[in-house]
């Protein structure tokens, strides 16, 4: 009986580590949260806004954000890769298409505006490799990185709450 309660103790302790590591994942994507919703906010709010991946990686200050480092981190890139990343014309045209997405689909209830997780990533890949100045390298690193996620981060996207705020 007492290798019972001892398989038991161990199953639960097992089990509490799982717990804690998938609280830990789900924290990151609060984060990615709220930096996408103090964009959208932006976007709906502001009709000269220009869009690019500077306004989703930086504060209202300048300063980078967590996304930023998450998105850095996660690559595993220099500073000097993330500055190309950053400044990519091809990139930045597709994060524009997925935001305008994200707008309609939430805020217009336009069900035909979400892009399907496949055709997300084949955004990302068409616009890395349609960005000249990045190495062959951190283009794999780009389009790997971006497959391994396409099924739980896209479908995130559209599962944020948007609003529209009247002001």
């Amino acid at each position: 009986m007492a290798n019972i309660k001892n398989i038991v103790q161990v199953m639960n302790f097992h089990s509490l580590i799982r717990v804690d590591k998938a609280k830990r994942e789900a924290n990151k994507y609060f984060g990615v949260e709220d930096e996408i919703n103090r964009l959208l906010y932006s976007i709906t709010n502001n009709k000269n806004l220009k869009l690019d991946k500077k306004l989703l990686l930086t504060n209202d200050n300048g300063t980078y954000n967590n996304t930023y480092y998450q998105v850095k981190g996660e690559l595993n890139i220099t500073e000097e890769e993330m500055n190309k990343l950053m400044e990519s014309e091809p990139l930045n045209s597709k994060l524009k298409l997925v935001l305008d997405s994200i707008v309609k689909y939430k805020l217009r209830n336009d069900k035909t505006a979400r892009y399907s997780n496949n055709e997300l990533y084949s955004m990302i890949e068409e616009g890395t490799n349609n960005t000249p100045n990045i190495e062959e390298e951190l283009k794999n690193k780009v389009i790997n990185t971006s497959d391994r996620y396409k099924q739980e981060i896209f479908d995130f996207l559209y599962d944020i709450e948007v609003s529209l705020i009247e002001g």
